[in-house]
């Protein structure tokens, strides 16, 4: 459709005249973080069935729940439900708190909406990439649970797959989305917001129990707070990142389709410490209210920090091979190593949680 010299009625008209792309890209971010809602939804969906028919089919004699490598597809898959589930939460959390604290003078306003949905584009688009990703997989791990049945469109699955595969391409393709949440987290350090060096110092400055005081109580038998001191960790490495890509490219030239790649592979850098952050804060505030199940959440948070481990660390290494000489590069590495945690054995954790989800049938609704 196209309109040429069509008379918009002023009431009819968003915001002020000339400015209809803050408009444009506002609902962007809003439909982005809908779109992370539905993503985690539909994935803690996908999950049930998939545990469903674990326990109903039968092979050799036995459950195909029974077997080691499926509890472990179900482990990894309701880790990452509940993964993007806390991003879901934490995204619309900040973007609703924001807006309940405009001026306390009644509902916000239309320009309350769009400064705020332009404050957190970042976070929005982050979680529209993590939510999505999730469902992807999961959609992915079902079929493949159900064997050749998931290919029958008799079987929910098929109908999974082919509708996960389009979030990644509307509401701004994934790819637009990590260029876009890296820009938008560059330009606040470029005004002067944020300072790299000054925020590896004040993480480093922090003590190792910073903020787990009233956590220090809890029963836990899954070591809770390696996780967080792994987080401030992950930090470190995002910024030490950015800086050697600031270092290594011009400003103006940062986002030229040459240096594209860079701009991915630091977004899924923070894309990967939001996804750990979010579900660690979720399980933090799920054992100080003292809810059932904290330790199925703990076992969850485990698994989804590792995860994030392993992409940073491939994400760090694409990024500093690239950019240093060789007799950089080592100084590089060893720099970052000291940041990255040690890997967690998780065979034990993954049984565990499958264990649960088959009891319960998927992820508890205690744990919402």
């Amino acid at each position: 459709m196209q309109l040429d010299d069509v008379a918009i009625p002023v009431e009819n008209v968003l915001g002020a005249v000339g400015k209809g792309h803050k408009v444009a890209m506002c609902t962007l971010n809003l439909g982005r973080m809908k779109m992370s809602a539905n993503c985690a939804g539909t994935a803690k969906k996908i999950l049930a069935t998939t545990t469903q028919y674990a326990t109903e089919r039968r092979q050799f004699g036995h459950p195909i729940a029974d077997f080691g490598l499926i509890q472990r597809k179900l482990a990894d898959m309701a880790s990452r439900a509940y993964a993007a589930e806390s991003v879901a939460y934490r995204t619309s959390g900040l973007v609703y708190h924001a807006l309940e604290d405009t001026d306390g003078m009644g509902p916000p306003t239309l320009d309350d909406k769009l400064n705020t949905l332009t404050e957190f584009s970042a976070e929005c688009a982050m979680a529209k990439v993590f939510t999505s990703e999730a469902y992807n997989a999961l959609a992915d791990e079902a079929l493949q649970v159900f064997g050749g049945y998931g290919f029958s469109e008799e079987y929910s699955p098929a109908r999974m797959y082919r509708d996960s595969r389009i979030t990644r391409i509307y509401e701004g393709t994934n790819e637009i989305c990590r260029l876009y949440a890296q820009r938008a987290m560059l330009r606040r350090a470029w005004k002067g917001d944020l300072d790299f060096d000054s925020a590896i110092e004040a993480l480093s400055a922090e003590a190792p129990n910073g903020g787990l005081e009233a956590l220090q109580h809890a029963d836990s038998n899954w070591g809770f707070e390696p996780i967080a001191s792994g987080i401030r960790d992950l930090k470190k490495i995002y910024f030490y990142l950015v800086q050697a890509v600031s270092e290594g490219i011009e400003k103006d030239r940062m986002f030229d389709a040459d240096n594209q790649q860079y701009m991915a592979s630091l977004a899924d850098v923070a894309i990967e410490i939001f996804g750990a952050e979010s579900t660690y804060l979720r399980v933090a505030k799920h054992k100080l209210a003292g809810a059932p199940g904290s330790d199925l959440a703990e076992a969850l948070a485990r698994i989804c920090f590792q995860r994030s481990v392993e992409r940073i660390g491939s994400e760090a290494n694409e990024i500093l091979s690239a950019l240093a000489e060789h007799g950089d590069l080592r100084s590089h590495l060893d720099h970052i190593s000291k940041w990255l945690p040690l890997p967690a054995g998780l065979i034990e954790t993954r049984a565990f949680v499958a264990r649960s989800v088959l009891d319960i049938g998927g992820l508890p609704a205690s744990m919402t």
